[in-house]
């Protein structure tokens, strides 16, 4: 009896195994395969739409931002002075020292500024110079530092006097009531929100709008040295 046949037979039954085998081993790669990047595609997808949806984001707080800093820098602050008003004020006053024409009276100093500018800036100027707009308690006090600093009768001057925060109730900035005045005729008269003090022309006074620039005076409550 020959075996041969018998051989050949198992032998093309291993080898179609073999290769049955071989070919669900391949299939089973390939659908492992196909599902790793399948999954790696939805997580970069969704990476990706993760990333644009934060950039969209910072690109609208961007812009609120930009928004808020412009409203900020043009919304009144004190006495109807902006934050951009006030950083150009900061900057100028930088040059600025306590020196030039310093006159004194009753312990205190004073400073006339040439400078044109409105109430509000005037008013940040001299505290940045560890003063005040001047405030003014006493005929006595008014002619001294008048006549001393040479003021022009024709000129215009701010001091720190305002009705801003109640109509019609006037005080000086250092929070004093106004208790001496030297108004014009008929003054004042808040004509269009007038709620601003000034040296008007022969040195009486007048209630005038901020945005007017005038010369004006500062005030030390002490006596400054000149350097």
């Amino acid at each position: 009896m020959s075996y041969k046949p018998f051989l050949s037979k198992v032998s093309d039954f291993f080898k179609t195994t073999l290769f049955c085998r071989c070919v669900c081993v391949l299939c089973l790669l390939f659908v492992v395969l196909s599902l790793s990047l399948w999954v790696k595609n939805t997580e970069s997808a969704s990476d990706l739409a993760k990333r644009k949806a934060t950039i969209e984001q910072l690109e609208k707080d961007k812009e609120q931002l930009e928004k808020d800093k412009k409203r900020l820098e043009t919304t009144p602050l004190a006495y109807g002075v902006t934050i951009r008003e006030k950083e150009a004020a900061i900057e100028r006053a930088k040059t600025y020292g306590v020196s030039g024409n310093i006159v004194y009276y009753g312990g205190h100093s004073y400073r006339l500024i040439e400078e044109l500018t409105d109430w509000p800036i005037a008013m940040i100027r001299c505290e940045l110079m560890g003063g005040h707009l001047w405030t003014i308690t006493s005929e006595q006090e008014y002619q001294s530092v008048i006549n001393q600093l040479k003021i022009h009768p024709q000129g215009r001057y701010w001091i720190g006097g305002t009705d801003a925060k109640r109509e019609g109730q006037w005080e000086w900035i250092t929070g004093e009531p106004l208790k001496f005045a030297r108004w014009l005729g008929g003054r004042p008269d808040n004509a269009d929100r007038e709620n601003f003090l000034e040296i008007y022309s022969g040195h009486v006074w007048n209630d005038a709008k901020p945005h007017h620039e005038f010369h004006y005076i500062c005030e030390w409550d002490f006596e400054v040295k000149i350097r």
